[in-house]
């Protein structure tokens, strides 16, 4: 007797396998039997003739965490498929919360979670409310960013051997709590100050409890071969698993960096080393517009740095000192650098830096600083969109074998206060994507090899060895889609629009999307290792 039976879909099961015809059965939270069960007993029957029926998409990297406890019905998500997210990522979190940085969390918590009262404080705790209750499942990272606040504060310097042990206890706190892994972010300040010895202990503590350390790398444009070798190097000698985030080749890197790159990752390999990729489907990527400040300039207190923002010497400093992050600011490309999120400025949100300028009467760069500025306390929420890549990079990226994909994105919604959180398309439609472009469209992948790098793959890489298959025994994350009619209709100029064509999701063996639409059950599980 099984919960739920899908009948006669084409069955993908994560494996990269081609698909075969047949039936699903669910009982409780678990896949119970797969093959021809047409006579079998159930309590609900779905009609799968013509579908995909396959494993719930896992995200290998989002940022879910800061939206989650605002968005526990994780909408934008189950309109995709999603029914896992691996969050924390980029060294960025909402926890643990200390007296020097309480200020800053509660910012964030007000601008990407609205109406959620910061009432945690450790890592633990943070869990426990995430815990209470979701639509999808999600993993947490620990983030080195947020810890080295802690510890460091704002400061941009080598920590004594003292504050080093410091760190080394609350990353040891945060691991041991159940987060999944360690995430660095460190094009991003304060994870930028962390020079190699830190890196390196710090991923021996997660290297001793078994956990993953993703890396979103110090640089890769002029640097980013040498920003790879710190990465595998100080994992090396950690004895730690490398997860190298969002892995591509940004505007300015030299030619054929990303092959040199891959040489690296594959030697590594050959030589024992466990280290895999993950890339997103776009070739506009989201990013902070914060980042581009050099780091003198990030610190004192909020209205000293806003000050500083204001000042037309300090100004002229920052301008000579922003090759860092995107070197589309460097080059001054204007048109290919877009406003996605700002409270300060919403009349500008979708308009080119170059555009904003002309609004402004003013060189974009002084519109860049005025962003800063005028959102006070708020900048790190200020988002930008970018165009990165082309779509030939981004399809030789993801048909590469060790890349899963991605969204590098958020869980959100399409209406109230969720708009001016996020304005990528990633957020919407990153998994349809996929499906729509580079398996019908552009045939870079097969079908069975795209659901692979979005269930299996990113699945196992995290430890998650439940999910991801569809196989007699294991968690029922299941769903069934349309393969002809899945796509995104998000877009850069128009990004709150929800994906097409899924038409069940399963989340641990619950129905949470029915006939086009979250059913706002809440079967998703705080995943902790």
């Amino acid at each position: 007797m099984f919960d739920t039976l899908i009948q006669g879909g084409q069955i993908v099961d994560g494996t990269g396998s081609p698909w075969f015809p047949g039936d699903v059965g669910i009982a409780g939270d678990r896949i119970a039997a797969i093959g021809n069960l047409a006579g079998a007993k159930t309590c609900r029957r779905i009609d799968a003739a013509g579908k995909i029926v396959c494993p719930g998409f896992v995200d290998a990297h989002a940022h879910s965490d800061l939206t989650i406890l605002a968005n526990r019905g994780a909408v934008s998500s189950l309109y995709q498929g999603v029914t896992t997210e691996i969050a924390g990522q980029c060294g960025i979190s909402l926890a643990p919360v200390a007296p020097n940085c309480r200020a800053l969390i509660e910012r964030s918590v007000a601008s990407t979670s609205p109406g959620v009262q910061l009432d945690w404080t450790t890592c633990a705790d943070f869990l426990e409310r995430v815990a209470e209750g979701t639509a999808i499942n999600i993993g947490i990272q620990a983030a080195h960013g947020m810890l080295r606040r802690v510890v460091l504060g704002m400061e941009n310097r080598r920590p004594t051997e003292d504050e080093l042990r410091a760190l080394e206890r609350v990353v040891a706190e945060a691991l041991d709590a159940g987060m999944l892994g360690l995430s660095f972010g460190l094009e991003y300040f304060p994870g930028s100050a962390a020079e190699f010895e830190e890196l390196r202990r710090l991923c021996a503590v997660a290297a001793a409890r078994g956990k993953l350390t993703s890396w979103h790398v110090r640089n890769r444009d002029r640097h980013f071969v040498e920003a790879i070798e710190e990465a595998l190097a100080a994992t090396q000698q950690a004895g730690a698993a490398l997860q190298l985030a969002h892995l591509s080749a940004k505007p300015g890197s030299s030619p054929r960096a990303w092959n040199r790159v891959m040489e690296l990752v594959r030697l590594a390999r050959a030589q024992g080393q466990d280290v895999q990729c993950d890339m997103i489907p776009y070739g506009v990527g989201p990013g902070l517009l914060s980042a581009i400040l050099p780091a003198w300039a990030t610190q004192g207190s909020p209205a000293e740095i806003t000050a500083r923002l204001r000042d037309p010497q300090a100004r002229q400093k920052m301008m000579a000192d922003c090759e860092r992050y995107w070197l589309l600011f460097y080059y001054r490309q204007w048109d290919k650098l877009t406003l996605a999120a700002s409270r300060a400025h919403p009349e500008w949100i979708g308009l080119t830096f170059r555009e904003i300028g002309q609004a402004a009467g003013k060189d974009p760069f002084e519109c860049v600083y005025d962003l800063l500025a005028d959102e006070g306390e708020g900048r790190d929420n200020v988002w930008i969109n970018g165009v990165l890549f082309t779509e030939g990079d981004v399809g030789e990226w993801i048909q590469d074998p060790l890349f899963s994909i991605a969204s590098d994105g958020l869980t959100t919604r399409d209406s109230g206060p969720w708009r001016t959180i996020t304005n990528h398309p990633g957020s919407y439609g990153w998994a349809p994507r996929v499906i729509e472009t580079y398996v019908r469209e552009r045939r870079t992948l097969r079908l069975e090899e795209a659901i692979r790098k979005m269930t299996s793959q990113p699945a196992a890489r995290w430890g998650l060895l439940d999910r991801g298959v569809l196989r007699a025994g294991l968690k029922a994350d299941v769903i069934v889609f349309d393969a002809a009619r899945f796509r995104t209709r998000a877009t850069y100029a128009r990004p709150h629009i929800y994906a097409e064509g899924m038409e069940y999701v399963f989340v641990n063996g619950r129905l949470a999307f029915e006939a086009g639409a979250p059913t706002g059950i809440l079967a998703g599980e705080t995943l902790r290792r």
